[in-house]
């Protein structure tokens, strides 16, 4: 048994009659962009054992070490860095693990397309049920920017 997936992309749809015909003309529109990036940079590990290594801030509110570290990689990233990558001892002594190579990165996040399938198929239905009115063609030309 195959399973089959269905897949809506942002496009435009164009549509025209020619000779008793109707022609569609299908525009790709700009896609969603996965921005990013879970693995951690040097930097990021480096500022994480600062952090780890200040001394306890006993006043009130956030401690003067965690806002520092929001501002740097803005509260959302500097959360999930922390769940990720610390760990608090009963004494409360905070530890870092070292990260494995696949969680690390030293170039630049950039922004790629995830799940961008690898063809793409028209179907139409009507009263007597779903038909494919355009064979699957090649998505390859849109490769260079889809993981």
């Amino acid at each position: 048994m195959t399973a089959d997936l269905g897949l809506l992309l942002p496009v435009r749809i164009e549509t025209r009659f020619k000779n008793g015909d109707l022609w569609l003309r299908v525009v790709p529109d700009e896609p969603w962009f996965a921005r990013d990036d879970p693995r951690i940079t040097p930097g990021e590990l480096d500022a994480l054992r600062r952090y780890a290594a200040a001394p306890a801030d006993p006043s009130p509110g956030l401690p003067a070490a965690w806002r520092d570290r929001a501002a740097q990689v803005g509260a959302p990233r500097a959360a999930y860095l922390y769940r990720t990558f610390i760990s608090t001892a009963a004494d409360g002594t905070l530890t870092v693990r070292a990260p494995d190579p696949a969680e690390q990165r030293t170039g630049p996040a950039l922004p790629r397309i995830t799940g961008f399938p690898t063809e793409l198929a028209v179907w139409a239905a009507d009263g007597a049920g779903l038909h494919q009115v355009l064979t699957p063609i090649s998505m390859q030309l849109l490769r260079p920017w889809v993981s």
